[in-house]
């Protein structure tokens, strides 16, 4: 499952679609969130598990950019970014399948929150004018 994020009225082609799978769209949009301060309301920030064709605006959208923007030129993403990786879990069971099939369990445990996603994100929100939840 993933969501796919509509830029609606991209600048050009590159701005009219941003796609990634649950795990990425979750922690990028908690960051969204965290970073954006008072920007977003609550139904608004809730938006990180719903698919359902939700629309924020383009003011919305280039001020998003603007902040995503802030926090890469700070390090933010980057302090976050390790964060992330310190505090993830590997699920119950993951270690002892792993041993069994011999694989290690980092190519079944993914990064969820990179900072190349919030730069392609940010990008995207920059020239999208508006996007759609779907």
């Amino acid at each position: 499952m993933g969501f796919d994020i509509i830029g609606m009225h991209p600048v050009d082609e590159d701005e009219k679609y941003f796609r990634n799978d649950i795990y990425s769209w979750e922690s990028l949009w908690d960051f969204v969130c965290e970073v954006t301060g008072g920007l977003l309301t609550d139904k608004q920030k809730e938006m990180d598990c719903h698919n359902d064709g939700f629309k924020c605006d383009a003011k919305t959208s280039m001020a998003i950019a603007k902040k995503l923007k802030e926090a890469l030129d700070s390090g933010a993403v980057k302090k976050y970014e390790r964060k992330h990786k310190t505090r993830r879990k590997v699920p119950p069971g993951v270690n002892e399948l792993c041993k069994v099939m011999d694989i290690k369990n980092d190519e079944i445990v993914k990064d969820t929150f990179l900072e190349k996603n919030v730069r392609s994100f940010q990008h995207f929100c920059k020239r999208c004018n508006g996007f759609s939840i779907c």
